[in-house]
């Protein structure tokens, strides 16, 4: 009778990720592969070197990312101005009868937000 053996596994690496399964290094995450910097420093100065040649287009794009941070923050709160005149408007005309919305002041809320 034949023997069918297996060949002899490493445990510790015993599935394709490892012991935890598919993915599944050990110490970290599924799928991803944790392993210690070398020589930090280096690396971070090799970094700074290569990107030391895009100093412009690194400011111009923290730039923009600060806009973007405050346009997101802003721009809610403008459009809140223009949802509170109209839910205004509405309470109002419960109570009167009468619909009275400010449409130059909506107009206005929504020419700064097109402008932003």
């Amino acid at each position: 009778m034949s023997e069918n053996k297996r060949p002899a596994t490493n445990s510790r690496h015993a599935g394709p990720g490892g012991p935890g399964g598919p993915g599944r290094g050990p110490g970290g995450p599924p799928g991803m592969v944790t392993e210690k910097a070398k020589d930090f420093r280096g690396s971070m100065l090799k970094l700074i070197r290569y990107i030391s040649g895009f100093k412009l287009s690194l400011l111009l794009v923290l730039i923009f990312v600060v806009i973007s941070l405050i346009f997101s923050i802003v721009g809610p709160k403008v459009l809140a101005l223009a949802t509170d005149e109209l839910s205004t408007a509405v309470l109002e005309s419960l109570t009167t009868g009468i619909i009275d919305v400010d449409f130059i002041y909506i107009r206005n809320i929504a020419l700064i937000l097109a402008g932003m």
